[in-house]
């Protein structure tokens, strides 16, 4: 019998900056999706320097020039700007995507997704939640009139926030790479890390590695961890770290590399990290009792409404700066078995399921009751 599910052709269009993040959580979804629409085409677009992570996990991207490469001024913008919009429209005229989706920025990082919005793709947007003044301006809500869905990442009424009254809207909940269940055992997850099956292991992570204040901010926390006797700073080494091998370890701080993290949270017995999105999600759904850094200043990115809902609930230690008396406290805090418990129990409270289970099936049901979403005629892009 033939099979009867229907199949597509996405292009999923991820860009980064200092992190992972819309990378991780795009791929989260297209892994659900692959997995209950087998015979689907999907083609990433992305600028990340960490593409490599999407061939990883089975799927072909296309690069675009990064943000970090503009930064460090190996590409100026006036070319970067028109490059990535000549890129995308032959992406679109070659793949000929019936599906759109794009991770928080429907313009894409830098204005590269201009020539599929006036196309005939059906257009999603993946929403994590940015600072209301943001996504409130005008000419953001102009934009976000060009697609038809918005899958925002948080559960019902967890962020609220102003979008077009005409524009779908469907609350998923957390979008994660892999669900708790898929985990590995404790044990196991330190073995593939080459860690100790015994000791105390605390998660050390400050993002993808493309912040130029990372090893400032590394070297002042392995400094005062220090003093925790016991402890092994556990560190996966960030993709987008240029010079990495470079970089003095303290013989406390244990390098590893490893994707999807997700796997391995067993292994940790607390962590310390910012609230980016996606790992704040993955540990609070995995339980990892965790001490937050301050929330850093200058993104596209609501870390202070994160943290206000951490605080709310108890689900985690939040730093309001990195002098040494507030992180004492901190370390002190994450030694205590009890308060781990306690956290721990409620931060899986925060994140109880994988919104990305959700997502691709709603999607899924919902492209069925769209009209005439057959494979289109190629996309010619404007001269």
């Amino acid at each position: 019998m033939a099979d009867a599910t229907p199949s597509y052709r996405w292009l999923i269009h991820a860009t980064n900056g200092w992190g992972l993040g819309h990378v991780v959580r795009t791929l989260a979804l297209a892994r659900q999706i692959r997995a209950r629409s087998p015979k689907s085409e999907i083609l990433f677009l992305t600028n990340s320097e960490a593409s490599n992570l999407i061939w990883r996990e089975g799927f072909a991207s296309v690069k675009l020039p990064s943000a970090q490469s503009i930064h460090q001024g190996l590409i100026e913008n006036r070319i970067a700007i028109p490059l990535g919009r000549a890129l995308t429209a032959g992406v679109a005229a070659a793949f000929r995507p019936q599906v759109l989706i794009s991770d928080t920025f429907p313009l894409g990082g830098n204005t590269e997704l201009l020539p599929m919005l006036a196309s005939w793709a059906h257009r999603i947007l993946i929403y994590r939640e940015v600072p209301q003044a943001v996504v409130s301006a005008p000419e953001i809500q102009e934009i976000l009139r060009r697609y038809h869905l918005i899958l925002s990442a948080h559960q019902p009424g967890q962020a609220p926030m102003t979008f077009p009254p005409e524009v779908k809207v469907r609350e998923v909940g957390d979008i994660l790479i892999r669900s708790r269940d898929e985990g590995l055992p404790r044990d196991e997850a330190r073995r593939r890390l080459g860690l100790p099956i015994d000791g105390f292991h605390v998660f050390f992570g400050l993002g993808g590695g493309g912040d130029d204040r990372y090893m400032e901010f590394f070297e002042r926390i392995v400094a005062k961890a220090q003093s925790m006797a016991g402890w092994t700073l556990v560190w996966p080494v960030p993709p987008l770290l240029r010079k990495s091998g470079e970089t003095a370890v303290d013989s406390r701080v244990k390098a590893v590399s490893y994707f999807p993290l997700a796997e391995v949270w067993r292994a940790f017995d607390g962590a310390i990290t910012f609230m980016g999105a996606n790992t704040l999600a993955e540990l609070m759904h995995n339980g990892v009792p965790t001490i937050f850094l301050p929330p850093r200043e200058g993104m596209a990115d609501d870390q202070r409404s994160r943290g206000d809902r951490i605080a709310k609930h108890d689900a985690g230690w939040l730093l309001k700066s990195l002098d040494d008396d507030a992180l004492a406290a901190a370390f002190t805090a994450l030694a205590d078995s009890e308060w781990r418990a306690a956290v721990s129990a409620n931060a899986r409270k925060l994140v109880p399921a994988n919104g990305a289970v959700a997502a691709a099936e709603f999607l899924l049901s919902y492209l069925k009751t769209i009209k005439n979403l057959g494979l289109a005629p190629p996309y010619v892009p404007p001269t």
